[in-house]
């Protein structure tokens, strides 16, 4: 009977240390204490050619003990300080979003497909990798992937920045933890800073002026063209040279046979403000925006005139 009695006792005596083996131990403690410092550098956002960065976070694991454990290790990138949204985040213009914004992202993977988002979000996650802790401490980093916007941007020249949060989670890992898991342990750091510089940046481009054909010119000819312009500096000057046949203080037109016909460009519809070089230039502020200027052609009304083609090639010359 006292075999009998005393083998219960070993049985639960066992089953009480299995037991004990296999529940979550929160021993260790990680803390990231620095990154991602990203910084784009200076960025052209009217070429539509984004400017990329990847900057790691560091991080380490205190307490480990003498053997290797694994731990679920999660990176989150919080909302946009300014926005509270994921999809874009924006750098602000000399630290003041209500002056100007630079629309970027951050993501998970180098082929920035993944957007980086939080424990917090709902529709974005972290960056969660299991990694095997060393004994008694373990040394990590978790690389953040950065990229500008390539299109839609109305960005002032000038210096950008944002300070952005991040967030460290981390656990033991077992089968089927996640992110979300409730034994996550999650700390802060210092918010790094995120920097860009967008430079003074414009381009242009016009339509052809064609005044059409005509019988004769006993009567003045008009004619348009448009001149697309796109800055994000401050202030810009555009000016219009003589051509190719300017004499006597007028434009003109030649044809192949070496005939010529006057004509004039202007700011107006009424043909009253000439369009030149100097004081006689067209001036603009930048919004980042394309603009739409129109010039005004005339042909006055001239004899003398042999029939043909008649053409002339303008330098537009714009200066920001």
């Amino acid at each position: 009977m006292n075999t009998y009695l005393f083998r219960p006792r070993s049985w639960l005596f066992v089953l009480v240390l299995w037991l004990g083996c296999c529940g979550v131990s929160q021993a260790f403690t990680c803390t990231a204490y620095s990154g991602p410092e990203i910084d784009f550098g200076t960025v052209d956002v009217l070429s539509g050619v984004a400017a990329d960065d990847a900057k790691p976070v560091n991080f380490g694991c205190n307490d480990v003990g003498p053997t290797a454990q694994q731990a679920l290790i999660c990176i989150s990138a919080q909302p946009d300080p300014n926005t509270s949204g994921y999809d874009p985040r924006y750098l602000a213009l000399n630290s003041n979003y209500q002056t100007g914004r630079l629309a970027y992202n951050l993501y998970q993977d180098a082929a920035r497909s993944v957007i980086l988002g939080s424990v917090d979000s709902g529709s974005y996650a972290p960056l969660s990798m299991v990694v095997t802790l060393t004994p008694y401490y373990y040394a990590g980093t978790a690389t953040v992937y950065a990229r500008t916007r390539t299109s839609g941007q109305a960005a002032p020249n000038g210096n950008y920045g944002i300070a952005q949060p991040f967030k460290l989670s981390y656990m033991p890992y077992v089968p089927g933890a996640t992110c979300s898991s409730p034994q996550m342990v999650t700390t802060t750091w210092q918010p790094p800073y995120f920097n860009a510089k967008v430079s003074s940046q414009c381009l242009v481009s016009a339509t052809t002026m064609n005044f059409g054909s005509v019988g004769s010119l006993s009567s003045s000819v008009a004619g348009t063209s448009t001149l697309n312009v796109t800055c994000n500096s401050a202030s810009y000057t555009l000016e219009l040279n003589n051509g190719q046949n300017y004499s006597g203080g007028t434009r003109r037109m030649k044809s192949a046979s070496g005939g010529y016909v006057q004509y004039g460009l202007y700011q107006n519809a009424a043909h009253s403000v000439s369009w030149g070089s100097g004081t006689s230039a067209v001036t603009g502020a930048g919004t980042g925006l394309a603009q739409t200027l129109t010039v005004y052609g005339l042909v006055p009304s001239q004899t003398g005139v042999a029939s043909g083609s008649y053409s002339d090639t303008i330098v537009v010359t714009l200066t920001y």
